[in-house]
């Protein structure tokens, strides 16, 4: 009994578990209590910057016309920890999840009567695959989860810019506007990885090894559509 009671201890890490052991008047192991539990805690902590500037030509550069509207969004993520009870996870700076270090959003626009124009880039820094892998060449440690051994754990970060024009104009007495967008300006191909080896599954090989969420995995992309108002 203290042999399979102390072994729980060790696989938990939770000295309460032991009490989940019923044992019979005897002493043998008879059951044990399986019970739904609600483990799992995430603590997400980090910063929000936004800053917006509009402005008239005319104000700085005489008989220009037009307006210029410039903003900035930007995230600094300091935790995103992942607590199951055992082993407290943060995810932030790992550019394989959602929380980076740095999420950056930047617009300039340009208007003019009814026309507008749209400038867009944004992006993130560079991170690393995993805070928990270890990085090494030579005298690594034995790889186990979660601290899996890799060769490089690094990941850049990227950045790509999309383009918009816009023209407003009257149909049948309704405001109406014709756009052309174009998504990823540049063609600026993801930012891939590799995993440590013991990290594959069976349909690996038909996924980018990219993040999906940050990157854009679709290449230039364009749109020419119709807005009409009725």
């Amino acid at each position: 009994m203290f042999i399979i009671t102390t072994l729980a201890y060790l696989i938990f890490g939770v000295s309460r578990y032991c009490d989940n052991l019923r044992y019979g008047p005897t002493g043998a192991l008879q059951f044990i209590d399986l019970e739904y539990e609600n483990l799992t805690s995430l603590l997400s902590e980090g910063y929000d910057i936004e800053a917006s500037y509009a402005f008239a030509l005319d104000d700085f550069f005489p008989g220009v016309p037009g307006e210029i509207g410039l903003r900035y969004m930007g995230t600094n993520y300091v935790a995103n920890t992942t607590d199951d009870g055992v082993t407290a996870t943060n995810n932030a700076g790992s550019n394989t999840g959602s929380t980076p270090d740095w999420v950056h959003r930047f617009t300039a626009r340009y208007s003019l009567d009814s026309w507008t124009f749209n400038l867009t880039g944004r992006g993130h820094s560079d991170g690393v695959i995993s805070n928990n892998y270890i990085e090494c060449a030579t005298n690594c440690p034995v790889s186990v989860a979660p601290n899996f051994t890799i060769n490089d754990n690094k990941i850049d970060g990227e950045f790509f810019f999309d383009a918009y024009v816009s023209k407003k104009f009257a149909m049948g007495g309704s405001n109406s506007e014709v756009f052309l967008s174009v998504k990823n300006l540049f063609d600026t191909d993801p930012v891939l990885y590799a995993l440590p080896a013991n990290q594959g599954s069976e349909n690996r090989a038909a996924y980018l090894p990219t993040n999906r969420g940050l990157m854009d995995v679709l290449g230039r992309n364009i749109r020419l559509g119709m807005r009409y108002e009725f």
